[in-house]
């Protein structure tokens, strides 16, 4: 096995440099501390601990192919190879026909790659010996010279193969194998962060707030994790938003000429951390171009449920009260399930019933739809994402429609100045169209039949929070430029940006806007929250 530090006569110099490296990476100086890393491993090339540490830290840096040549140094040659080497050499030199064959037996088929299974195999095998007959002597010498090599890489293999399903986003996968690192080295306070950061990222906060307290326990000084608890706990507690938003739509004709207004106040209370309830009360004001305005009030409850890794779901209903008389009250809810298959991809479904209001026709005839979604988004790359959507939409006054959607994007540049490129399509018909009359319009809304439409979006999301992990305090801003076309002949240009702080512990301010222009179409949002968390 390689040496864990440097030679005795180097040992002052070379661990000065090492700790200088490590606080560096602490300090997120990661080109001064892979710099010092490499300088280090050109003097002390078999220094294991100064190379693995070098690995995280450019993973840290998000240079995750450095990051993987480092890990792959350090199982290079991989035990399995190792034992491949002892077992061919003892078998050419045993003089016994037989026993030199069943040494053979234990010869790696593909010992680069399969890194340590043959050792756990010929591990399992003698510890089942009492069944089978006793191992040969030189089977069982060979296993116990190379245990330290096989824990040390079987160690540094679940550590690589974590980081590689957290760069990727397969969160379940990244749970999974650091569960097992944790138990294999309880020291490991790398493993025990990404450990609670996979839970996190997969909506398990309380598993996840156990995992920073066990850290803890073993460093009661780690930073990160001291900080990371204290969000948990604030993310876990009942918050009260207050919440406003206005739209203002105008074009196809007579089909959008509608503003409205809407100001909650929402109290979400969590259930167990990772579930929830949230009550909301809301006020609306809607004015159409064509038609009287309007005041309404409602109220509404949503329940979120989080079972674990795979399932989560969303419940909610909402009613709505006219008081001024002049339209007919409202009820709507929708529920949503999304699975998280295997990693492989997330599966989402969702029924809503929802009101259209696009113009006072629509608003005096109490135009509501039933709408079905299906939608399979792929986890493909760190880079690369996309999904497919097929929509289902049935409106209470005898039409409906269809929608198909997909899109593909690309990042182009790393979290925290994030650059992605997106391609995106539909497709939507519907089963009506709307008639125009003088005095009232049939199906008073949008009814696009053998409609296609492409879109190029240019998102930059800019990350300038102070400490950049699952659950932080969040200083963000995002925007993003859509350029699209459609078989209408109808160019169009979208802006939307977005921001969002979180402040003196509690609280949390979210604007958004945006802006749609087209021949055929415009459209206008703001919407703006102020959250305190207690």
């Amino acid at each position: 096995m390689k040496s864990l530090v440097p030679a005795k006569q180097h040992i002052d110099t070379g661990k000065t440099k090492f700790f200088l490296a490590r606080l560096l990476g602490w300090t997120r100086d990661y080109e001064g501390s892979l710099n010092l890393y490499q300088e280090l491993l050109r003097t002390y090339p078999d220094w294991d601990q100064a190379r693995r540490e070098a690995a995280r830290t450019a993973y840290w840096a998000k240079k995750n192919e450095l990051g993987d040549r480092l890990y792959q140094e350090l199982f290079t040659p991989t035990v399995d190879t190792l034992l491949a080497r002892e077992l061919e050499t003892a078998a050419s030199r045993e003089g016994s026909k037989a026993l030199s064959q069943r040494l053979r037996e234990y010869i790696p088929p593909d010992p680069e790659s399969t890194v340590f299974t043959g050792y756990e195999i010929l591990r399992q095998t003698q510890s089942q010996a009492s069944a089978t007959g006793p191992l040969p002597a030189k089977l069982q010498t060979i296993r116990r010279q190379l245990r330290a090599e096989y824990v040390f890489q079987k160690r540094v293999w679940l550590e690589y193969k974590a980081k590689q399903a957290m760069w990727n986003k397969r969160f379940i996968r990244a749970k999974r194998r650091l569960q097992k690192l944790v138990q294999l080295e309880p020291e490991n306070r790398e493993a025990w962060f990404d450990f609670a950061q996979s839970q996190c990222a997969l909506g398990l906060c309380g598993q996840e707030a156990e995992t920073y307290r066990q850290l803890l326990a073993i460093d009661p000084k780690h930073n990160l994790a001291q900080r990371a608890l204290e969000r948990q706990k604030t993310r876990s507690k009942p918050a009260i938003q207050a919440r406003y938003s206005a739209w203002r739509e105008k074009g196809r004709g007579n089909l959008a000429r509608m503003g409205r207004q809407q100001a909650d106040i929402r109290v979400d209370v969590p259930v167990a951390c990772q579930h929830g309830v949230t009550l909301t009360h809301s006020r609306f004001w809607e004015n159409p171009d064509y038609g009287p305005s309007s005041t309404a009030q409602g109220l509404g409850v949503q329940a979120r449920l989080r079972p674990n890794a795979f399932w989560s779901a969303t419940l909610a209903a909402r009613f709505k009260d006219y008081l001024d008389g002049a339209y007919e009250d409202q009820s709507t809810g929708e529920f949503g399930l999304r699975f998280n298959a295997w990693d492989l991809a997330h599966v989402d479904f969702q029924y809503a019933r929802e009101n259209v209001l696009p113009n006072g026709y629509a608003l005096e005839q109490g135009i509501q739809k039933d709408r079905w979604r299906a939608e399979l988004a792929p986890i493909i790359t760190h880079s690369l994402s996309g999904h497919v959507g097929a929509e289902y939409s049935d409106y209470n006054d005898q039409n409906a429609g269809s929608r198909l959607d997909a899109a593909l994007g690309y990042v182009l540049t790393d979290h925290p100045r994030q650059l992605e490129v997106t391609l995106s399509g539909e497709y939507r018909d519907t089963q009506h169209a709307s008639q125009e009359t003088p005095q009232n319009i049939t199906h008073p809304y949008w009814t696009p039949q053998n409609y296609l439409g492409t879109a190029v979006t240019l998102h930059w999301q800019h990350d300038l929070s102070r400490f950049q992990f699952c659950g932080s305090r969040k200083n963000i801003y995002d925007l993003q430029l859509t350029f699209g076309t459609d078989s209408d002949s109808n160019p169009s240009l979208a802006l939307k940006g977005k921001y969002k702080l979180d402040f003196k512990d509690h609280w949390g301010l979210e604007l958004e806007g945006m802006i749609h222009e087209s021949q055929n179409w415009d459209a206008r949002s703001l919407q703006m929250s102020l959250t305190y968390s207690f």
